[in-house]
């Protein structure tokens, strides 16, 4: 770094006219701290949009708790997706999976009740021409008058 200080302050004209020193200084220094800020700020984006492949939030609305047990992700387009849930036993439950296209019209997303244990879960098939990308993904259960919503995310790609 010593071989900096004469360009850095224009003590010895041996180095060249001003513009050179100038020039030099852009290069050696301002460039690569524009280069070290690119790459962190390209690191953070993509450590901040991990999938959520797995959840265990348990929410309890009115005394009736959901639990997204586990949710297929990542996952390619034309395989099978599964979401499993457990609520409690013959409860009616819904799912929504929205694309970048609107809300999936998948065969296998229709109405379900809970199982004597609570268990529920759907399985459907990602459309070969489905956006890449996170996608969310709504299940519902009613029982009772009582209802509880959970939230999940998985990834295509």
């Amino acid at each position: 770094m010593w071989w900096l200080v004469p360009f850095l302050f224009g003590s010895f004209s041996i180095y060249g006219s001003k513009q050179m020193r100038k020039q030099f200084i852009i290069f050696a220094v301002f460039l690569p701290l524009l280069l070290s800020l690119v790459v962190m700020v390209g690191c953070q984006q993509r450590v901040e949009t991990p999938p959520t492949t797995y959840t265990n939030n348990i929410v309890k609305e009115q005394d009736l708790f959901l639990e997204i047990v586990s949710v297929t992700s990542p996952i390619g387009k034309g395989y099978i997706a599964t979401l499993r849930a457990k609520t409690e036993p013959q409860t009616y439950c819904t799912i929504v999976v929205y694309y970048k296209s609107g809300r999936s019209k998948a065969s296998g997303l229709y109405p379900k009740e809970t199982d004597s244990s609570g268990n529920v879960s759907w399985s459907w098939k990602v459309g070969t021409r489905t956006t890449s990308g996170s996608w969310r993904i709504v299940v519902t259960a009613s029982l009772g008058g009582k209802t509880a919503s959970q939230t999940t995310y998985f990834t295509v790609y």
